[in-house]
């Protein structure tokens, strides 16, 4: 059985803000492990045995969540680049624990994407019934 609440606190931070799939954190984790190598969509695709597009979207959110940065003049490759030292000591502690607990990580990240379509179900159920009262 897997116990989720050993999973730091700082991890169970970074995965709810900024790791919204399995492939974000292989992506993440396979750039941080390249540092400071860039790599492209093709590169990690074929390092992880993904879909390069699933790579190309992966990217896409981790530089918009500050965890990544478009390497080099034509953007078509990436480097692990974190905003802060809080984050990179964050992404650190989730490497070391991805090694020992990868099924609670896998769980965490799945509940809550769970969580995520809930609230948004939610929303627009009383976003519908405020609209039919008017």
């Amino acid at each position: 059985m897997s116990d989720q609440t050993s999973i730091p606190g700082s991890v169970r931070v970074l995965v709810r803000d900024s790791i919204h799939s399995i492939e974000q954190l292989e992506v993440l984790l396979c750039l941080c492990r390249a540092e400071p190598t860039a790599q492209s969509p093709d590169d990690l695709a074929h390092a992880l045995g993904l879909a390069p597009d699933s790579c190309r979207v992966a990217l896409q959110q981790l530089v918009v969540r500050r965890l990544a940065v478009a390497a080099g003049p034509d953007s078509s490759s990436f480097r692990y680049a974190p905003a802060s030292e809080e984050q990179r000591a964050a992404v650190a502690a989730l490497a070391a624990y991805d090694q020992a607990g990868r099924v609670d990580l896998m769980l965490l990240i799945s509940g809550n994407a769970v969580g995520r379509v809930r609230r948004r179900a939610r929303r627009m159920f009383n976003e519908t019934l405020r609209l039919k009262k008017e």
